[in-house]
């Protein structure tokens, strides 16, 4: 498997536990009201749209989720996560490793404490990927804490569930 393929697939399974883990949040009141649910989910989407507007050089708009609620929520990610299969389904290995600027490059070097380096497209996705399940993972603790049982959203489990795609509501 090459390199774009990967990011196509970590994609599609990205897409699909959104799509999965916001079908449960909207099946049950309590889920689609709770503060901490929706803000979380929240953060995990605007940053997938954000990184999307920097790979494509379009203005970032930090407060694109604010306020939303489950439903809004779902359409933003259903045209998101578009958007995202659209741009992934174009890119050659080469596109990989264009650097893109990060506005935000200046605060991390002052968070880090030394000059911040350069981030290519490829580990721009890879970042997406992985905030965008560690975040999931927040929710599903969170909707489980709440006495629901959380989908299964894990790489493999979409794997050997023969790749399905997203069910957007």
């Amino acid at each position: 498997m090459n390199a774009p393929e990967l990011l196509k697939d970590l994609h599609a399974q990205c897409e699909w536990a959104d799509s999965a883990v916001l079908r449960t949040l909207l099946g049950q009141e309590s889920l689609e009201t709770d503060a901490d649910c929706l803000e979380r989910f929240r953060h995990l989407l605007v940053v997938q749209r954000l990184y999307l507007d920097l790979i494509e050089g379009r203005p970032v708009d930090r407060e694109a989720t604010r306020g939303l609620d489950a439903r809004a929520l779902a359409v933003f990610a259903r045209e998101s996560h578009a958007s995202w299969r659209r741009v992934l389904g174009g890119l050659a290995a080469s596109d990989l490793d264009r650097i893109v600027p990060l506005p935000f490059a200046e605060r991390i070097s002052q968070r880090l404490g030394f000059q911040a380096g350069d981030a290519t497209l490829g580990e721009i996705c890879l970042q997406v990927h992985t905030h965008s399940t560690h975040h999931r993972g927040q929710v599903c603790a969170r909707i489980r804490a709440l006495g629901t049982e959380p989908p299964m959203t894990d790489m493999i489990f979409w794997v050997l569930s023969k790749r399905p795609v997203a069910c957007w509501i």
